[in-house]
């Protein structure tokens, strides 16, 4: 069930009624993430963009359970570069807050915290009760009041779809694409070293990418069917995607760096 937050003890059972906003039209709002990146709703909007607006608490079970489906749902979808642009907004949380559950859960879109603007834009929204997942479409219209339930990633498929939407290929510095599996990364997560075990001999380029696509780390390795480590103990706690580049093919495996 719903967490539903209201003056004048309304009961459970009205959660729904309270969740979903009963606005027709966006709300616009710039506000700066815990990434520090300023986002502007309406900016992505007049680019063509489709925008979930995650309304969410960090210590709720339920905001918990739906995260990785809306991290499988960004990624299904481009990784925020195509037609559909996901975004968190805290209620009642700090940075340090989102930080832990985004790092817990993987979450690779970004997040407003609640002390961080999020609590203003959820009031804006009339939101009451998380999580809440509005959908809004190019145009400024609010294309789904919430998109709920939500029990797997399909779920999202089923409001997105009917928009015209489908699953596209991510395109930024961290996508996953020319994957191949003969290799394994351990351990998984990790507080320093990671082992990159492949059946492969040759020379290779070992990358990590930052969330942001950013390059942090580059190494020339020669690899004969043993193990190379690389040392992530410098690293903040967080989500990174190590990329083998064989000449060949491109590797690319997410690791996940805890203090």
């Amino acid at each position: 069930m719903k967490k539903t937050t209201l003056l004048l003890g309304v009961l459970f059972s009205f959660a729904s009624v309270f969740s979903q906003t009963n606005l027709t039209t966006a709300v616009d709002f710039t506000k700066t993430d815990i990434s520090g990146i300023e986002r502007h709703l309406f900016d992505i909007l007049d680019a063509g963009q489709y925008v979930i607006l995650d309304f969410f608490e960090n210590d709720w079970p339920e905001c918990e359970s739906t995260a990785p489906y809306l991290q499988q749902t960004y990624i299904n979808y481009g990784c925020n570069d195509k037609d559909v642009f996901i975004m968190s907004i805290g209620y009642g949380n700090s940075v340090s807050d989102c930080q832990s559950f985004d790092d817990e859960h993987g979450i690779e879109f970004p997040t407003i915290s609640g002390n961080g603007g999020g609590n203003g834009i959820t009031s804006s929204y009339g939101i009451y009760g998380f999580p809440t997942n509005v959908l809004i479409a190019p145009n400024h219209s609010i294309a789904k009041q919430d998109m709920y339930p939500i029990d797997n990633a399909g779920d999202f498929d089923s409001y997105l779809q009917p928009f015209g939407l489908t699953h596209k290929s991510c395109t930024s510095g961290i996508e996953e694409k020319n994957v191949i599996n003969s290799f394994k990364i351990y351990p998984n997560p990790t507080t320093d070293i990671v082992n990159i075990d492949m059946d492969y001999t040759g020379d290779v380029i070992i990358k990590v990418f930052n969330v942001q696509g950013k390059q942090i780390y580059s190494s020339n390795e020669h690899i004969d069917y043993n193990v190379v480590s690389v040392n992530l103990s410098d690293f903040n706690e967080g989500v990174y995607l190590i990329s083998i580049n064989t000449g060949n093919n491109i590797i690319n495996k997410k690791v996940k760096v805890i203090k």
